[in-house]
């Protein structure tokens, strides 16, 4: 399992192909490969359009999250993001 620090740097990869459908799956095709992210994906990716902390990212999307399990979910987004290659920390940009 990835750790991302708080402090850590992430930014969005430049160029995506997104998609959103009726049940508010975000569809990212990433170098030929389709990935599919729950609801929160659109607001990670546009908060990490600069870089940015991730402790400062999540207190932009606090005001998105409603309970534990959003908050479970938001946080569990970021971590696929990353570990799929959509978010890329300094070493990696």
């Amino acid at each position: 399992m990835v750790t991302i620090r708080p402090k850590t740097i992430l930014q969005r990869i430049p160029d995506l192909k997104v998609s959103i459908d009726s049940s508010n799956r975000v569809q990212i095709i990433l170098e030929g490969r389709t990935f599919e992210f729950g609801p929160h994906s659109l607001a990670i990716v546009d908060v990490f359009s600069q870089p940015c902390s991730l402790l400062q990212a999540l207190e932009n999307l606090q005001t998105r999250v409603k309970g534990k399990q959003d908050w479970k979910d938001l946080t569990s987004s970021i971590l696929e993001l990353y570990e799929a290659g959509v978010l890329r920390d300094e070493t990696q940009t």
